[in-house]
């Protein structure tokens, strides 16, 4: 597979720019209309603590607390 620099380029700024995110821990957060869990998944894999979820679709829901 040949990928191009200008390609690379782009994912290796990215990259480097979100490592602000990289040290969120102690910052807590609550997940309103949390459908299966994208969001808290992706905070708290980066330290974050999730105080509250609401989500109003059962199957969501259990989706969610899965």
């Amino acid at each position: 597979m040949n990928i191009p620099q200008q390609s690379i380029n782009i994912v290796v700024s990215l990259r480097s720019s979100c490592s602000i995110f990289m040290n969120i821990k102690g910052l807590k957060f609550i997940d309103l209309f949390a459908s299966i869990g994208g969001f808290h998944q992706a905070l708290t894999s980066f330290g974050a603590e999730c105080v509250f979820a609401s989500e109003w679709d059962k199957y969501a829901s259990d989706t969610y607390e899965a």
